[in-house]
């Protein structure tokens, strides 16, 4: 939990630097506690996911809307005679 405290305190003056109300911040380091808990990564919302991966948050959007636009479908003839289809999405 050392790290957590760390993150803890950088966070809350950012957020206070950014104009968040105590309660605000209250919040998000609740939800972001929980989540280091379970050693899962801290992501508060689509537009902080999409800073995280490297991507805009308009392609990360269409992504998610438009999932045929995105995937591309193909079959696999596997040997015992029967065709599998597989989904492999665009890399941008």
């Amino acid at each position: 939990m050392k790290n957590f405290e760390a993150y803890r305190k950088a966070f809350t003056e950012k957020a206070l630097k950014n104009g968040f109300s105590d309660e605000n911040i209250f919040r998000c380091l609740y939800y972001s506690e929980n989540l280091s808990k379970k050693n899962l990564p801290i992501i508060y919302n689509s537009y902080h996911l999409a800073g995280v991966v490297g991507y805009k948050h308009s392609y990360l959007s269409r992504s998610i809307i438009s999932t045929s636009f995105f995937y591309r479908h193909f079959k696999i003839k596997k040997r015992m005679a029967h065709t599998e289809l597989s989904l492999s999405h665009y890399l941008a």
